[in-house]
């Protein structure tokens, strides 16, 4: 039993890493729009993974550019983005936050836990434990979506274009939406 778990796991994994590939190879960007998705996320709520009880809100950061980041500890492409992430943070730490949300697919919480301890990231981790990645209708990962300082949805992308790409795109959201002027 335990083999055929593994078995589908692995299959799962490799599924999801495929469809990434592919979205990051066509360099598709998707928008949503409609009113259930807005609702969803723009609404979002996620527990933390730290203590695995306090309710962590996308609504909670306004004034700032939110990346709700849906990722887990094995997709390579998460993880290629996140010194991006954090460079972007260290640089813009009144204008930027970084929701990093694990949407439960293989990854529980002490695996995020042990992430953590072993990288030096200043996101705020939190695990989706109310199913926001199945009602937005994720398909792959890296899963990004950017909401304003107003609290208001912006856009979705999914994949990676890499640390130049992903940084530039950032920096504009931030200048675009923050009224920063870029350094």
């Amino acid at each position: 039993m335990k083999t055929v778990l593994k078995f589908l796991v692995g299959i799962t994994i490799l599924a999801l890493v495929g469809i990434t590939i592919a979205d990051i190879r066509s360099n598709r960007t998707s928008v949503s729009g409609s009113a259930d998705y807005l609702e969803t996320i723009e609404n979002a709520s996620f527990v933390s993974i730290q203590d695995g009880e306090t309710r962590i809100n996308v609504s909670d950061f306004e004034g700032k550019l939110v990346l709700v980041d849906f990722w887990e500890t094995w997709c390579v492409p998460c993880l290629n983005s996140m010194p991006t992430f954090q460079q972007i943070l260290d640089e813009f730490p009144d204008q930027f936050v970084v929701l990093a949300v694990s949407p439960g697919w293989s990854d529980e919480m002490e695996d995020v836990r042990r992430f953590m301890a072993n990288h030096d990231y200043e996101f705020i981790f939190v695990y989706d434990d109310t199913g926001v990645a199945t009602k937005l209708e994720i398909s792959g990962i890296p899963y990004k979506v950017f909401i304003g300082p107003d609290g208001r949805y912006i856009s979705t992308e999914m994949g990676s274009g890499g640390h130049q790409r992903d940084y530039a795109k950032i920096l504009e959201l931030i200048q675009e939406h923050t009224g920063v002027a870029l350094r």
